[in-house]
This record gives C-alpha cells, structure tokens and sequence, in this order.
C-alpha cells in the first residue's frame, strides 16, 4: 500500500467531495468491486509482462478519473440522499458468508481459497514475519488466511468469528488438511 500512497490520498480527498446520494453509491460501489476483480486477476496472472504494481497503479488512475467524473456530473443525479444503514452483525454475517465455503470441496478449497491467500503472503514478502509464530485472526471466517499462515510457517493459527456455521467449517476443513 505504501507505493500507491498518492493514489489513495486522491481517491480519499475526491470521495470526501462526493454527494452521498444513490446515484453516486451505486457507481462508487460498482468501480471498487471492478477494481477488487481486476487487481485479483492480475495479482493470479503467471503470465504478466510486468510487475502487478505497474497494473494496480493504472487502475487507481482509472478510478481517480472516475470519481472526478462524478463530481463532474452533479447536475445529471438526484438528490435522493442515502441513509445510514445500521448493520446486524450475526443476521448480516450469516446471510453472506456462512454457507459460501461449504460449496467447496477440500482440493477447491485448498487450491483456490488457501491458494490465493498463500500467494498473496508472497507477493507482499510476508513468509519471514510469519515464520514461527502463533498467529491470530479476528473475523477468520473459514479460516482461509490461517490456514495459509500455517501452511507457510506459522507455528500455529487462532481464528475468531461470530459465525457458527464458518466456525465449524473451519475446523472441519483445517483437520482433513491436518493442519
């Protein structure tokens, strides 16, 4: 993150200056999650010509003019303004991630979930922290980021979550891969 620190600077003072109204949510929203897709396809592309900090940087500045653009086109939104939402934590958690992981089974998981963690881990150069120690998760879900933890070094990995169901997955899983 430390390299993309004007990006994000850009991205954080343009939304401060943003409209909080429904048009402008439902852009902001759908430009983030094509942002989170397009930097995990690369970051799990053995195939690029460049570093992935060259891409991600790219898309920050695709973003940026974007959001500027927004700003741009205030005349053309509603002004519909968008409530506080509050946020049931268990009701929420339960409709969104408890079940996701158990359509999965132990090779997927491994190789797709864990995977994606573990080459995550490598890229930032995080193996040599983690080496040996015992490490813990707040909000763990199923364990994925764990399990990649001990499966790169860690001596041992403690999840915390809320979710019952995500919690007994996680154990389920972490004793077929005897980790």
């Amino acid at each position: 993150m430390k390299s993309f620190k004007k990006e994000i600077y850009q991205i954080h003072n343009i939304m401060k200056k943003i409209d909080k109204n429904q048009f402008n949510y439902r852009i902001v929203v759908t430009e983030l999650v094509f942002l989170i897709l397009k930097t995990e396809k690369i970051l799990f592309d053995n195939n690029l010509k460049k570093h992935p900090n060259i891409y991600i940087r790219k898309f920050l500045k695709d973003l940026i003019l974007k959001l500027s653009l927004i700003i741009e086109l205030k005349d053309f939104q509603n002004d519909k303004k968008i409530s506080k939402q509050s946020f049931i934590l268990e009701k929420t958690h339960r409709s969104l991630f408890n079940n996701l992981w158990s359509y999965f089974n132990e090779e997927e998981y491994k190789k797709e979930r864990i995977g994606r963690y573990i080459k995550r881990i490598k890229i930032n150069n995080l193996k040599k922290i983690i080496k040996g120690k015992n490490c813990v998760d707040f909000g763990c879900e199923h364990g994925n980021f764990l399990s990649a933890l001990v499966l790169l070094g860690a001596k041992s990995g403690t999840g915390i979550d809320y979710g019952n169901k995500s919690i007994a997955y996680a154990k389920k899983i972490t004793k077929k891969l005897k980790l």
